[in-house]
């Protein structure tokens, strides 16, 4: 399941940090811990508790702006309207998301307060074991980069392993959301080599994210295999993070 969150921003030349997912999933829990529909608000504790489960099932994209300007470590923006995509497998996240966020008038968010214009939810996509897709937001897999050590190594999509990283997270969101495997495990994913090409392979993003630096990658892909698997990369992002915002993808049609 997929919404679509319309802002709009009436001040002229305001800014944010060019690095800003903190700040959209921290919207994301303060409004399912705060903002409540006739029941007791959700505890830090609890809230926590619960996207450490299914709830951490989500992903969201950037922040799409009518028009744009980077300017150093900002991005400066106008009088204009922002969309904003989120995505789920868990619809009663989404749905409860959505009710508690259209009570309110406005969205805080790194210090700009958008209006909430509109929330809609999308139209379904029909998954078959061949689809293209495009990242709207880093692709993201890791490995422990030596024994013992606790820092990631973010793997490049150059390095043997990519792909089975990938892979290997869809069958994982799956156990967690479904408490089985798929019943067909199989996906092959490979990054539009005309695409990286003609970018030089200039592909990588690298996104701070608190006193994280995670390394990504944007670009078309392709996907072929389990249906299960590619929707549920496609409602929970492709790769590791998604609820940081990381991995989210839009259908290309053919």
């Amino acid at each position: 399941m997929r919404i679509r969150i319309v802002l709009y921003n009436k001040i002229a030349n305001a800014s944010i940090p060019i690095n800003y997912n903190h700040f959209l999933a921290s919207a994301i829990y303060k409004i399912l811990r705060e903002h409540s529909l006739g029941t007791p608000p959700l505890s830090f504790d609890r809230a926590r508790r619960e996207a450490r489960m299914r709830f951490r099932m989500f992903t969201f994209s950037h922040l799409n702006f009518d028009n744009y300007r980077i300017e150093k470590d900002r991005i400066s923006f106008d009088e204009g309207h922002i969309q904003w995509y989120i995505s789920s497998p868990v619809s009663d996240f989404l749905i409860e998301f959505a009710q508690r966020t259209i009570k309110l008038d406005t969205l805080l968010l790194a210090g700009v307060r958008f209006d909430i214009v509109k929330i809609e939810v999308l139209k379904e996509v029909h998954f078959s074991s061949d689809m293209e897709f495009t990242a709207l937001s880093p692709i993201t897999v890791s490995t422990n980069s030596a024994s013992g050590n606790p820092s990631p190594h973010y793997l490049r999509y150059t390095e043997v392993g990519f792909a089975k990283a990938v892979r290997d997270n869809l069958i994982k969101k799956h156990m967690i959301i479904h408490n089985a495997r798929p019943k067909d495990d199989n996906l092959s994913f490979t990054f539009d080599q005309e695409y990286v090409r003609k970018r030089d392979g200039k592909i990588q993003k690298k996104i701070s994210f608190l006193s994280m630096e995670i390394i990504g990658f944007i670009a078309p892909f392709k996907v072929k295999g389990s249906p299960e698997l590619i929707r549920i990369g496609y409602d929970a992002g492709f790769g590791e993070k998604g609820n940081m915002g990381f991995g989210m993808v839009k259908e290309i049609k053919k």
